[in-house]
């Protein structure tokens, strides 16, 4: 995933935020990839986000509910995606006055456009729709694919549960975000996409209002807009 350029191949610009390579690897957690987060949200049992150090108890500003759980975990880049091309923008400020936060970490990453993540995959490319931007000024724009809604894996505990009570499974398409900036809250969160079919009723009950994003089809391209606001730290 690339800021102004295709997915994960564009070349580094002067006057763009500029993407990195990151990574991070599941081998401790005590559950398949993302089952925990899965199983809390599903039973009502997520409190808006499993916070991270220094987020415990953040209440954003004018009722936002920005903050998310981080769901599969995440990894890194690659080439040309399939799928329907999405500019995604974003705008980061300050909660409380609602100024640009001047400079930003953005780690990104997403499921591709048949909904499957590159953990999931076994013929995705290492790191596939993953990457990392510095937001200037508190703006940023990436251009990607649309990611598809999923189904939580059946044979999973999550979603053979779900099956015993006559739920279904599927997640609304989203993008995960974590964003830092220095003097202010980490913020771990999904942004979702008015018109989805299963925004109303996601399984894990981690699609709120506030985190819906319009997506708008303008000349042949789609966009997407969302503001994200930041918590200063105490």
């Amino acid at each position: 995933m690339t800021a102004h350029g295709r997915v994960a191949d564009a070349q580094p610009r002067s006057d763009l935020p500029v993407v990195h390579a990151f990574g991070h690897q599941p081998e401790d957690l005590p559950f398949p990839a993302g089952e925990a987060g899965q199983l809390a949200g599903a039973f009502g049992l997520l409190p808006r986000a499993f916070p991270a150090p220094g987020q415990e108890g953040a209440q954003l500003p004018g009722g936002h509910e920005d903050l998310a759980l981080g769901g599969p975990p995440y990894r890194v880049g690659r080439p040309d995606e399939v799928g329907d091309p999405l500019v995604f923008r974003g705008r980061i400020l300050d909660g409380p006055s609602g100024r640009p936060v001047p400079t930003a970490l953005v780690d990104l990453w997403q499921a591709d456009a048949v909904g499957n993540y590159d953990i999931q995959d076994p013929g995705a490319p290492a790191f596939n729709l993953r990457g990392r931007l510095t937001a200037r000024d508190g703006t940023f724009e990436l251009r990607t694919v649309v990611p598809g809604a999923y189904e939580i894996p059946k044979n999973g505990a999550v979603g053979r549960l779900l099956k015993q009570i006559g739920r279904h499974a599927f997640r609304p398409r989203h993008i995960h975000f974590k964003i830092s900036a220095d003097g202010w809250q980490p913020l771990t969160t999904q942004i979702y996409f008015a018109g989805d079919q299963w925004i109303e009723s996601d399984s894990i009950g981690a699609a709120k209002p506030g985190l819906v994003a319009p997506l708008n089809d303008r000349e042949g391209v789609l966009v997407s807009e969302y503001t994200f606001r930041l918590t200063p730290r105490k």
